[in-house]
């Protein structure tokens, strides 16, 4: 078997975006017009993410859905409304993923319903006639997310890391010609991610939807890899390399007002490394040995790979 340190260029993936919908205004709340709800739903754990879905074409163009899961938590911001119950007035609030609805034919968005994470939510202002909203996900100021952050005025900040790994899964995809079967390795959906902005948001009546368009903060890069010679081959390790002034990975961060300016200020590497290897233990005289295993494809036997890097541009 032979092992091999591949470096790959690719071009990057289009992927679809995801629609958040279901806010409405209703009565009551310390003199304010009313809270903008999303109804209930239990908190949602750090192991709930995004997931690739289908690949749909629309309009001429191929794109992949990003299918919310229930239990993902967002956070919405705005300059406007405030926390309900909120001493400090905040203009921020987390929102989870309580309803994700059937997918559309032919549409490559995927719309979900969602809910309060806490007891309070941003709420509507009497003298207020119109709103801006800014979400981002997953969530901003957490622990698992600490370098996400999001302001009522919209500005983003986040961080891909320069290393990353990919898990095994069950699912398998053929090659054009149906000569090699890819075992799937799917990402950290916790870099996959997304921003949404809605701009002089003027609700109508106590029912009306506040709809949040979220689009792809992130480039994603597919490796299909098999052998061309008849030995199988170990991958340890994919690399991404750019050329000149490019940043593939690190911290980034983009405006999302209505007149800012949506170019990506990144600054960091210009490679990505994906970490193809698992450690195994094994009993060798009585003693516990670890080695360090990769990914072996052969020429019908491959395997599919995803590594994320910063985005150009929102």
């Amino acid at each position: 078997m032979r092992h091999i340190r591949t470096i790959l260029l690719a071009c990057a993936a289009i992927a679809g975006a995801a629609m958040l919908c279901g806010c409405s205004k209703s009565e009551g709340g310390l003199g304010f017009s009313g809270k903008i709800q999303f109804g209930m739903v239990s908190r949602g754990g750090q192991a709930t993410k995004t997931v690739y879905g289908d690949d749909v074409t629309s309009g001429g163009k191929k794109y992949q859905r990003l299918d919310w899961v229930k239990g993902d938590v967002v956070t919405i911001a705005s300059p406007q409304a405030i926390v309900q119950n909120d001493p400090n007035k905040a203009h921020a609030s987390n929102y989870v993923i309580s309803q994700v609805l059937d997918p559309v034919a032919g549409d490559p968005q995927r719309r979900a319903k969602v809910v309060n994470e806490a007891a309070n939510g941003l709420m509507w202002l009497d003298n207020i006639k119109t709103y801006d909203f800014y979400a981002i996900y997953p969530k901003a100021f957490s622990e698992e997310n600490a370098s996400i952050s999001l302001t009522p005025d919209g500005a983003v900040s986040a961080k891909i890391p320069g290393e990353q790994t990919n898990t095994v899964s069950d699912n398998t995809k053929k090659s054009k010609d149906e000569s090699v079967t890819y075992t799937i390795y799917e990402p950290d959906m916790k870099y996959a991610f997304m921003t949404g902005a809605l701009y002089e948001f003027e609700p109508e009546s106590n029912t009306t939807t506040v709809p949040i368009i979220f689009n792809p903060a992130f480039t994603a890069f597919e490796f299909n890899v098999s052998s061309q010679d008849d030995d199988p081959i170990e991958i340890t390790e994919i690399q991404l390399e750019a050329q000149g002034p490019d940043v593939l990975t690190g911290s980034f961060s983009m405006n999302l007002a209505k007149d800012a300016d949506k170019s990506v200020q990144a600054s960091g590497a210009n490679t990505a490394t994906l970490k193809t290897t698992t450690e195994e233990e094994t009993e060798v005289d009585g003693e516990t040995v670890k080695t360090t295993k990769g990914v072996t494809v052969t020429a019908t036997e491959g395997a599919s790979f995803t590594l994320f890097t910063l985005p150009k541009d929102n």
